[in-house]
């Protein structure tokens, strides 16, 4: 499993990071590239010459890969971002009301040459967004019961106004929870980013 949770002040270098890594690895298997609008570059995509780089052997179709770019800026709290094909990240507002960042596209190495649609929100003080993959929702108990959505929804719905991590080992107990000793079949991954209160 693979757990992370990040702060505002943290998010920069996160991603800048992962920018580098997945430089880094298309460098080792050859790339795909899949065009996005410029308007999403910053750290990661203008790094990349606007091209995200994916494993050789997606032109065939027979291997692809979700993901979600997001550039985020501490000053005016505006977040930019992409979804190819991934889980919807979900917005959990200060007020307990939920969104899902579900603009983008097909998944990276499904077509070439896909365009793909960004968009726009700002994250408001108290603001929780959670990231994760489809092992989280697909865990499965010993009766073969899925955790699924509904549960996941409402795990993030009634969070406590704590901080990333707490928030994030809070999402995982619940997993946890409801699966016990079972083994997975699938890797279980969460991100959480808080957007910090205001101080006085």
């Amino acid at each position: 499993r693979f757990r992370a949770e990040l702060q505002e002040d943290r998010w920069t270098d996160e991603m800048r990071a992962a920018a580098t890594a997945l430089r880094k690895k298309s460098a080792e298997v050859g790339y795909y590239g899949a065009h996005l609008p410029e308007e999403v570059g910053g750290w990661g995509l203008s790094t990349l010459g606007y091209t995200l780089l994916v494993e050789a052997g997606a032109q065939t179709g027979l291997r692809f890969t979700t993901a979600v770019l997001c550039e985020y800026n501490p000053n005016s709290r505006r977040l930019n971002y992409v979804n190819a094909g991934h889980n919807a990240p979900i917005l959990r507002r200060a007020n307990g009301t939920l969104e899902t960042l579900e603009a983008g596209g097909l998944p990276l190495g499904i077509r070439p040459a896909t365009n793909y649609e960004t968009a726009s929100l700002e994250l408001k003080p108290g603001d929780a967004l959670i990231f994760f993959t489809d092992g989280v929702v697909e865990a499965f108990n010993g009766g073969g019961e899925e955790f699924g959505n509904a549960r996941w929804l409402d795990a993030i719905r009634n969070l406590p106004d704590w901080d990333a991590q707490q928030t994030l080992q809070l999402l995982m107990k619940r997993v946890d929870e409801f699966v016990g000793v079972t083994r997975q079949s699938d890797d279980i991954t969460c991100l959480v980013f808080r957007s910090r209160a205001e101080t006085l």
